[in-house]
């Protein structure tokens, strides 16, 4: 099997402008939970997720202390929120990114799935962002291979 074949039809793409407050609204009505963040020449410039905003408003150190997280007020989520929602995407954004093209073979996605538990690889061609792969997109093309073989 190989990318191109896994590739879904429906990738989140967001403009480095972007606020996270337009960001949440795309990801709860696209049921997407990343986006690749694209120029106006379809070069990928970074990845945003859910994770990514998540990770701006819980403070670091209750990631190395979980029982500080019983000392965080209950407001403390929406204050956050409040404070990061005018930022854009370009300012959360990941720009290290693993991606792979579409004649890779799937298993380099899958290895890039379980290595950094990624639950979606951009794909790029000729330095443009064409498209998404995602661990169900590979899956339902597994399926489909193997309801085709019997």
């Amino acid at each position: 099997m190989i990318v191109k074949n896994s590739i879904i039809s429906d990738p989140l793409t967001v403009a480095p402008d972007t606020t996270i407050s337009e960001l949440i609204h795309l990801f709860i009505d696209s049921a997407h939970e990343s986006a690749a963040v694209i120029d106006a020449n379809d070069q990928l410039l970074g990845m945003i997720g859910v994770h990514d905003i998540f990770k701006t408003i819980v403070p670091y150190y209750v990631e190395m202390d979980e029982d500080l997280m019983n000392v965080i007020h209950a407001g403390y989520f929406e204050e956050k929120y409040e404070r990061i929602k005018n930022k854009t995407a370009r300012d959360l954004m990941v720009k290290a990114i693993d991606s792979v093209e579409p004649n890779d073979a799937v298993i380099k996605a899958v290895a890039l799935f379980v290595h950094h538990r990624r639950k979606a690889i951009p794909v790029i061609e000729g330095n443009k962002f064409i498209g998404m792969i995602t661990r169900s997109s590979v899956l339902a093309r597994l399926r489909y291979k193997l309801e085709i073989s019997r």
